[in-house]
């Protein structure tokens, strides 16, 4: 994990992070249900309760009063939680501090979209970041900035963040989505085609050849005429025949069957009659059915394919999420391990930048009051978290001497949800019994 300060004046040209592509992140990360499912398991772990803050020498100064553990509550876990968003989907996260009242100074994560970020190789060969809140304004001056050390691109601002690698699959997904919906659209409303076959005429039936000698004007006025009669001869027709169907339909009217059924039921029955719904084509149009559109894609293996690859970017493996059947032994203990990995590792960085950000904000205060001469060694920053781990194991190390019963107790009671205000310590027999017994026995 780094820390990278933000930029200083006279640095080399400045490239903006690529805004197409953290647009794209930003939807698929907020759009794909197992990432989104993912990320709120993983932060419930994670940053459930909020930074332990303690100070070596509590009898001379101590900071951690009621009022500041209210503002690590408030402040400090939205902080981490919107860390955990930037980092994963963009590989780096700004932040600043902002005053509120008691003279307190807390850090914020500015909101996604409310700012854009620079980056740029410095005199010293190094990258560099700026953030900047509006095009017309100066980079805001005192922003940190934090990474897992997936950084973009210097060259050209491309992101190399967890949540990129999923960009060409979410793309690959939209547009066989897009393209079905398209397709059952379609098919639910089909589209009808009618081809015109004229009658092959026979030369000099129609007196066209000796009309063309008199001019073309004349000729064209003598077709539109024989047009019209045909048209009206079709009409004539076509009213005879619509006739003859009202008829149909009057003999053919649907009944009601039994007592309790609607007028609205014997209508939709009766209208469904193909006949009453017939409608007679001119005499060289015939009606031909199209195709129907149809997407040569399966959708279920592609958005499963999805979610085994988000599975692979978010701390979460799939098979927490999802029940199966399947599972092995070597899987879930696989699993567990990753995730538990995952937590270490985001707990670290979320250890460091939070004692980063105490002293920034109460350094020179814990400095006046303690004359030790490295400050940073005096605070310690714990971030308790729940690790993977069944009720089974976290008795066994119980009993066998690694672990508190009240650390204990506080495992069992995040697996099974519950409020630790609820632990009650008490010494059942049977299992205060257990560790004598194997201490006796291996004395022997």
């Amino acid at each position: 994990m780094n820390f990278i300060q933000g930029a200083s004046k006279g640095s080399s040209t400045e490239i903006p992070l690529n805004t197409r592509e953290m647009l794209d992140i930003i939807e698929a990360y907020h759009k794909i249900p197992y990432v989104h499912v993912a990320r709120d398991q993983f932060i419930s772990m994670v940053l459930k309760s909020p930074p332990q803050i303690s100070l070596k020498n509590k009898n001379k100064f101590d900071i951690t009063t009621n009022e500041f553990e209210q503002i690590l509550i408030k402040y400090y876990i939205p902080w981490l939680s919107s860390m955990y968003d930037w980092i994963k989907m963009f590989g780096i996260c700004p932040w600043y501090f902002k005053k509120i009242e008691g003279n307190h100074r807390v850090p914020v994560v500015p909101p996604i979209g409310a700012g854009y970020i620079t980056t740029y190789l410095s005199k010293k060969h190094e990258q560099k970041f700026k953030f900047y809140w509006d095009e017309k304004e100066k980079n805001a001056a005192n922003v940190y900035f934090e990474t897992d050390g997936h950084l973009p691109m210097v060259l050209n601002g491309q992101l190399t963040s967890a949540m990129s690698t999923l960009l060409f699959e979410y793309r690959s997904a939209q547009i066989l989505r897009n393209s079905l919906q398209t397709s059952w659209y379609q098919q639910a409303r089909q589209q009808h085609v009618f081809e015109y076959h004229p009658p092959k005429n026979i030369p000099g039936d129609d007196n066209l050849i000796t009309l063309e000698s008199f001019g073309e004007t004349i000729a064209a006025q003598v077709v539109s005429s024989q047009e019209n009669l045909h048209n009206h001869k079709m009409k004539i027709r076509k009213s005879v025949l619509e006739s003859s169907l009202k008829q149909s339909e009057y003999k053919n009217k649907s009944i009601g069957f039994g007592h309790s059924e609607s007028k609205e039921d014997i209508l939709n029955r009766g209208e469904a009659s193909i006949i009453e719904h017939g409608i007679p084509l001119p005499a060289d149009y015939v009606y031909k059915s199209a195709h129907a559109p149809q997407v040569h894609g399966d959708y279920v293996n592609t958005m499963q394919r999805l979610d085994r690859l988000a599975s692979a970017v978010m701390d979460i493996p799939l098979n927490f999420v999802e029940s199966s059947n399947a599972k092995t032994t070597a899987t879930v203990q696989g699993s567990v391990r990753f995730v538990n990995e995952k937590i270490k590792q985001w707990i670290s960085l979320f250890e460091t930048v939070t004692k980063k950000a105490i002293l920034l904000s109460y350094g020179a205060t814990i400095q006046e009051n303690i004359y030790p001469l490295f400050v940073a060694d005096e605070i310690t920053v714990i971030i308790p978290s729940t690790p993977v781990i069944d009720g089974d194991s976290v008795r066994q190390l119980w009993i066998d001497g690694m672990m508190s019963q009240k650390t204990a107790a506080k495992y069992v009671f995040n697996l099974l949800g519950l409020s630790e205000q609820d632990i009650t310590i008490a010494t059942p027999v049977l299992l205060e019994e257990e560790p004598q017994k194997k201490k006796n026995k291996t004395s022997l």
